[in-house]
C-alpha cells in the first residue's frame, strides 16, 4: 500500500470519526485487510493491497445523529464530488483515492442510488453486504477505530462475490484475497470462526463458496481444514 494513500485515508477517517459517522459505518472492501493486522498478531500476517477505493457500509436503517456534508466535509483534502452511472451514484474523488457510500440490496433490488440526506450524499446497493453487517469487530487504520466485518465473513463473501465477476482480474483478486484471509483464521487457530460463518450463509451462496474454493490449490486445503459442506 502507498504511503500517501494510506496517511490521506487515516486523515480522511479521522474527519469523519470526529463528527460520529464511523460509530454507524462499516468499512468493507480491500482496505479491510490492512484493517485486519490487530486481529492476527499473533501470527505472520502481510496482505498485499492495491486499490483506490474505500467503501463504507451503512447498515440499514440508517442512525446518523447529525446532518454532517460529506463534500464540505473532505474539501480541504481536496475530495470534490463525482457522479456515476446513468442514475448519479454519488461518489468522492481524489487523485489518489474514491471514497463511495454502500447499503445492503433489499428486495428486489433497484439500480436507483439509496439517499443519505444526513450525509449530503447517496449510497450504491449491492447485494449480500448485509451477511457483511451481521457480525462485526473492531480494528484499526492508521490511528483510527474502525468497524470492520468479521474475517470469517469478509474471505466468504470475497469468495461468493468472486464467482459473479466477469472480468477475469477482478474474480482472481477476490479469490485471493478471501482465500488468504481464511487461509489465517486456520492458522490462527480460528477454524469455528469459518464454520459458523459459512453456515449462515444460504445454500446457493455455500454451492459458490465451495466452487470458487475448489478452483484454487490452497482453496483444497481450507476446505479440508475447516470441513466445510
Amino acid at each position: 500500500m502507498d504511503e500517501g494513500q494510506y496517511s490521506l485515508c487515516s486523515r480522511m477517517l479521522a474527519k469523519l470519526d470526529r463528527e460520529g459517522i464511523l460509530r454507524h459505518v462499516i468499512i468493507v472492501g480491500s482496505w479491510c485487510l490492512l484493517g485486519y493486522e490487530e486481529f492476527f498478531a499473533g501470527i505472520e500476517y502481510h496482505p498485499l493491497v492495491r486499490t483506490t477505493d474505500i467503501d463504507i457500509l451503512v447498515p440499514l436503517p440508517t442512525r446518523f445523529r447529525k446532518r454532517v456534508n460529506i463534500e464540505s466535509l473532505l474539501k480541504d483534502l481536496d475530495f470534490v464530488i463525482s457522479l456515476r452511472g446513468s442514475h448519479g451514484n454519488i461518489s468522492f474523488l481524489h487523485r489518489e483515492l474514491l471514497l463511495e457510500f454502500l447499503v445492503p440490496e433489499q428486495g428486489r433490488g433497484s439500480d436507483k442510488p439509496y439517499p443519505l440526506p444526513d450525509l449530503g450524499a447517496n449510497a450504491q446497493r449491492l447485494r449480500f453486504l448485509s451477511f457483511l453487517a451481521a457480525d462485526t469487530i473492531w480494528g484499526t487504520l492508521g490511528d483510527v477505530r474502525v468497524r470492520l466485518p468479521h474475517p470469517a465473513r469478509f474471505g466468504l463473501h470475497k469468495l461468493l462475490v468472486s464467482t459473479r465477476r466477469k472480468k477475469a482480474a477482478k474474480r482472481d483478486n477476490d479469490r485471493r484475497q478471501g482465500i488468504y484471509v481464511l487461509e489465517k483464521l486456520v492458522e490462527s487457530g480460528k477454524k469455528r470462526d469459518v464454520r459458523v460463518a459459512y453456515e449462515a450463509m444460504h445454500e446457493k451462496w455455500r454451492r459458490a463458496v465451495r466452487r470458487a474454493l475448489e478452483e484454487d490449490p490452497l482453496g483444497h486445503v481450507i476446505l479440508q481444514e475447516t470441513g466445510l459442506e
